[in-house]
């Protein structure tokens, strides 16, 4: 590979080096600002981004796939049963959360 090209490569490399620092960066920023919350309110908060995710997750998630298959579903079939599933999973998990927010906070 002539060396132009690996410089361009080379230069591609830090480039992505540096957004991942300034990334991490912001991440660091951003765990620090919860520095004065407890354990539980910590818990919380992570259940509660756990709970957001799973909203509408369904081609990418392996488990649509699977019980599309073992129970027979086509892909309509499946999409209908898996996002409901995981809609009502949300949102009583994040019910939860602000139930439990408003016990312990």
């Amino acid at each position: 590979m002539p060396g132009f090209l690996l410089e361009g490569k080379f230069q591609e490399a830090i480039e992505g080096y540096e957004k991942a620092s300034d990334d991490a960066f912001n991440w660091m920023r951003i765990a620090e600002s919860y520095e004065g919350l407890g354990d539980i309110e910590k818990a919380l908060i992570v259940v509660s981004i756990a709970a957001g995710s799973t909203m509408l997750s369904h081609v990418n998630d392996s488990g649509f796939w699977l019980i599309g298959k073992y129970l027979g579903m086509d892909e309509k079939q499946t999409l209908q049963s898996w996002t409901v599933m995981e809609s009502l999973i949300s949102v009583f998990s994040f019910i939860i959360v602000l139930i439990l927010t408003i016990i312990f906070t």
